[in-house]
């Protein structure tokens, strides 16, 4: 009987083992095996234009902590200060918009939701083309006519700080739609009953908003901003198609664009090393997986007390 029971038990084990090799294969495929692969190559000088591959230690790491030869801890403050500044905006804002669709009706949530949310669709070149006319510095620059700045054409990506609040605007504009839909998935997820009775107690839309749904919908919040914030510190098409197409100063180079000039973008092939990119992206994932349990710690923290 014991013998039985262990044969039914083994062999329900083994099925279960068939059905998560698939994710285990899976995830060995496209998760392990690059991550190990990545880590054995930051300690090499693989290059693209040779076959030529020797093991160089540590030295990756110490040229990218080398600020001055590598530049990349510039980048990553210039990541960081766009991350946290298309947060905050794109979290105010989102929960707002989501806060005035809560009380339209059902047909005019769904028209404006569709609306808000269709940036989020578009390509990132039709994006960037649009509001790079937006902002171009010469006399039909489409800001420049709206608000009479023609003569002389002002330059939007002439100074850093203005360049800086124009992609601000174009991401917030561009990604808003996500965070207005989780905020709204979950407005709608709350009882009626606790609504309704906030309103019997006296409590007008201002009070519900601060009161009610704020603290309700902590747990949107902490997703919305760890989704927003390692966004923005990702954030590379937008900068690039800017310094491609819009003048846009190489001051502002966000880290996943250095990266990628370092191993991909040079014009001069020579100069390309795929050791040093993949050394940054290490580097960066590091900095985005410490960024993300601090952010989620915090908030959890603060929806405790």
């Amino acid at each position: 009987m014991k013998n039985k029971k262990y044969s039914l038990i083994k062999h329900k084990n083994l099925k279960g083992y068939l059905f998560s090799s698939q994710m285990i294969i899976g995830a060995t495929i496209t998760i392990i095996f690059p991550l190990v692969l990545s880590v054995i190559i930051s300690f090499t000088d693989l290059k693209i234009n040779t076959a030529n591959v020797g093991f160089v230690g540590l030295d990756n790491y110490k040229w990218v902590f080398n600020e001055q030869a590598s530049g990349f801890w510039q980048a990553v403050g210039v990541s960081l200060g766009f991350s946290v500044v298309s947060t905050l905006v794109q979290t105010a804002l989102g929960f707002l918009l989501a806060v005035m669709l809560y009380f339209l009706s059902a047909r005019l949530q769904g028209i404006f939701r569709t609306l808000i949310y269709l940036p989020v669709v578009l390509p990132s070149a039709v994006v960037s083309a649009m509001w790079i006319m937006m902002y171009s510095g010469d006399e039909n620059g489409i800001l420049n006519i709206i608000f009479g700045l023609q003569n002389p054409p002002f330059q939007w990506m002439g100074n850093d700080m203005v360049a800086f609040i124009c992609l601000v605007a174009t991401n917030t504009w561009r990604f808003v739609g996500i965070t207005t839909v989780i905020y709204l998935v979950n407005m709608s997820n709350i009882s009626n009953d606790v609504v309704e009775a906030a309103k019997l107690d006296g409590a007008n839309k201002f009070q519900l908003i601060t009161q009610i749904f704020m603290p309700l919908l902590r747990s949107a919040t902490i997703l919305n901003v760890i989704l927003s914030i390692i966004g923005g510190i990702k954030s590379f098409d937008l900068f690039y198609l800017f310094q491609t197409n819009g003048n846009l100063s190489s001051n502002l180079t966000p880290v996943a664009l250095l990266i990628y000039k370092i191993g991909l973008g040079s014009k001069d092939i020579s100069n390309i090393s795929l050791s040093k990119s993949v050394t940054m992206s290490i580097v960066l994932a590091l900095v985005l997986g410490v960024i993300t349990v601090v952010v989620n710690k915090t908030m959890n923290r603060k929806e405790r007390d």
